[in-house]
């Protein structure tokens, strides 16, 4: 006979008990400043009634959204320490209040990646035009993306192409690319399934499943690596402006 698991749909944790764990996100009080990417090679209608305007409101955007990551990660890191149970035997023997943990923490999961990437398209965006980038339909696409941007920048910056492209190629970044992908497109990965996969010509199947623990640790892992994108693209671009006005100084004496 089939037991009855009764979900709180409204069990959310206090301020109290939230504020802690907000604070524990690598991108805690992150913020980028809008001087980053301001630009003095524009003329003053380009830069006051175009370019300035639409920077400021994307960069207030970018940050809004790394609050809403930070917001997340707190969620999913309250109820993980509740105590998810992530084998399947505990889960045949799941309690109420362990379920209830179980399905916000999954909620809360599904929304971390989805706003994480949806950060890094924003800070694409804000590179694409502070670059002035010109997007290639054949090579890269048209998609203003965080992949797509990735593989324009060495049209004009190639060591900044160079620096981002070693994080993204990182396992702590593919494997949170893999997770947003399985939640968006697949199976979300906290939920077991079988996968097919082909090697070598030969087709097999496999089970698939990331206990809590696991994906707690991709979390953490990617908010890493999305602080170290940032801090790459700030200090590439500080250091590009320091130098040009040094070059300019320079000239002029």
């Amino acid at each position: 006979m089939n037991r009855r698991i009764d979900i709180k749909l409204f069990d959310f944790p206090t301020k109290e008990e939230m504020l802690p764990l907000f604070k524990k996100s690598p991108l805690y009080e992150y913020n980028l400043k809008q001087e980053v990417f301001e630009r003095e090679d524009l003329d003053i209608y380009e830069q006051v009634l175009n370019y300035s305007p639409i920077m400021r409101d994307r960069v207030n955007l970018l940050n809004s959204k790394i609050f809403q990551i930070n917001l997340s990660y707190a969620y999913v890191s309250y109820y993980f320490q509740r105590g998810i149970p992530d084998d399947f035997d505990s889960l045949k023997h799941i309690t109420n209040e362990q379920a209830t943990s179980r399905v916000h923490f999954q909620h809360h999961t599904d929304s971390f990646f989805q706003r994480a990437f949806t950060t890094l398209d924003l800070l694409a965006r804000l590179l694409f035009d502070y670059f002035g980038l010109e997007a290639n339909p054949e090579r890269n696409g048209t998609d203003i993306t965080f992949k797509g941007v990735l593989y324009m920048l060495p049209q004009r910056e190639k060591k900044l192409f160079r620096k981002l492209v070693s994080v993204k190629k990182s396992k702590e970044f593919k494997i949170a690319s893999d997770v947003r992908n399985d939640i968006i497109h697949n199976n979300p990965p906290y939920r077991m399934h079988i996968r097919e996969e082909v090697i070598n010509g030969v087709k097999f199947t496999k089970s698939v499943y990331f206990s809590s623990e696991k994906l707690m640790k991709i979390m953490n892992d990617f908010l890493w690596s999305i602080k170290k994108i940032f801090e790459i693209v700030k200090n590439y671009i500080s250091n590009k402006k320091r130098n040009s006005m040094q070059l300019a100084n320079a000239i002029k004496n």
